[in-house]
């Protein structure tokens, strides 16, 4: 009997936009080296930092959204933070046109840097203000943000107006009673000009290893809060749906070496001549959004017996970036706040951050063996198994009663991934050899056929 009911199974999830712009401009970088990034995927947008601060970071980005000059629309953002980190009070949430969008920024904050050409919806210590023209236009609610809260926001291009408020400590519509944006009353004036599209600004956090982030809701999840009468989601762009390995996402250790493999079948096979001391990596194409309900499944058919590699998911943190980035095994599957993996290694099991979280042996993996694994983003878990060549099933987590659908075992994924989309991935680091693997997201039958209840991941 399923622990969810049928039809969170069908729900269809955010569907996740493809790389639209790169807009990140570094500034305030002082003695010290950038040591801070954002990384962005349409609506989600991550801070991290890397190592011991070196200077004042602060970076803007916008995201996928579409620039908007007519109209009445809603979006939500949900702000999410390690816990324990405090650094959010140079962080924000807004609107920027297209001066904004075009700017090096030199300041802080949107509304207070680049001032006409961005509203911020500003987070401080004690405080949550809207700036525009570098003046606070209102404290919305004088309270700190905190890792979860939801920030709304409406905009009447037709009156020329905006409002804000906190959802989650309930705070009023631009901090007025009266105010309301589908009755068109209490809203701060901007000038549309040529147009405007959600972004925000992100600055460094205070311990290394954490991230902070947005996550934006158009309008294709539920709201959290009431959506105004008149007013629709933010318009988007569809969405690129195919699912494949990405070969901008396929990478290694070395200095000036693109990638220790190539890419064929369609992309979906990944061979890697590895090289003694080198870490080879290639990701799928999509991401599961952190607010899928589903239990998806996939598959990686492994065409030699080798070990010292594993089979994971990797997030939108420093390990993600890949262009002009060296991926090795400490900073993509290992580190606490990028990846998770079963390691089929001298002691196979489970790790994330660098450490085993659990320990177990779906078998020794034999050439064109299948690895299947599933992941439930409603509970945070995983859990993966062995498909012989021959189609034969072994247990999930080599363990009888595990079982995905009834949510039964699995491994869980750590709390700052879990703010985070999550990519499937695959990587290995072998000292001589060549192995191929190939992934399975839907597109033909698999090895065992699909699980009951679960769904294919190219169905997301």
């Amino acid at each position: 009997m399923l622990l969810f009911p049928s039809p969170i199974l069908g729900q269809k999830p955010i569907i996740i936009y493809p790389y639209i712009d790169g807009n990140e401009t570094a500034t305030n970088v002082g003695a010290g080296t950038d040591i801070g990034y954002i990384s962005q995927n349409g609506e989600n947008i991550v801070s991290e930092l890397t190592s011991a601060q070196g200077g004042a970071l602060q970076r803007f980005a916008h995201t996928g959204a579409p620039m908007q000059t007519s109209g009445k629309y809603y979006f939500e953002v949900t702000w999410s933070q390690s816990a324990g980190d405090t650094a959010s009070f140079n962080c924000g949430v807004g609107l920027a046109n297209t001066t904004g969008i075009g700017a090096t920024w030199s300041g802080t904050q949107m509304g207070i840097d680049t001032a006409s050409a961005s509203i911020g919806y500003i987070f401080g210590s004690g405080f949550q203000r809207v700036y525009l023209n570098n003046v606070n236009q209102v404290t919305v609610i004088a309270n700190t943000i905190a890792g979860g809260d939801v920030i709304a926001c409406a905009v009447d291009f037709g009156l020329s107006r905006y409002w804000f408020k906190n959802i989650t400590k309930a705070s009023n519509w631009n901090a007025s009673g009266s105010a309301d944006p589908g009755a068109g009353t209490g809203g701060l004036a901007f000038t549309v000009g040529t147009g405007w599209l959600p972004c925000c600004n992100v600055a460094p956090v205070a311990t290394s290893g954490h991230s902070f982030g947005y996550n934006f809701n158009f309008g294709r999840l539920p709201w959290t809060g009431t959506l105004p009468t008149g007013f629709t989601g933010w318009p988007v762009i569809q969405p690129n749906t195919t699912w494949y390995l990405d070969p901008t996402k396929t990478t290694c250790t070395t200095t000036g070496q693109a990638s220790l493999g190539t890419l064929s079948n369609g992309n979906l096979t990944f061979t890697a001549a590895f090289v003694s001391g080198q870490v080879a990596l290639t990701a799928a194409s999509r991401e599961i959004d952190y607010n899928d309900k589903r239990c998806l499944y996939m598959e990686w058919t492994q065409g030699a017996a080798n070990t010292n590699i594993a089979y994971g998911f990797i997030s939108r943190a420093r390990g993600c970036r890949f262009t002009g980035e060296q991926i090795s095994k400490g900073s993509c599957f290992n580190n606490h706040s990028v990846g998770i993996a079963y390691l089929n290694t001298g002691t196979p099991g489970v790790e994330s951050g660098g450490t085993y979280i659990t320990t177990f042996n779906i078998g020794s993996i034999a050439a064109n063996d299948v690895i299947g694994v599933a992941i439930r983003m409603d509970v945070k878990k995983i859990w993966w198994r062995r498909i012989t060549a021959a189609g034969v099933a072994g247990n999930w987590d080599n363990n009888a009663t595990h079982d995905p659908v009834n949510n039964v075992g699995g491994v869980g994924i750590n709390t700052d991934m879990q703010n985070q989309r999550l990519r499937p991935a695959f990587g290995g680091a072998l000292s001589t050899g060549t192995l191929a693997v190939t992934a399975n997201f839907g597109g033909t039958a698999f090895k065992a056929g699909l699980p009951s209840g679960m769904t294919a991941m190219n169905a997301a």
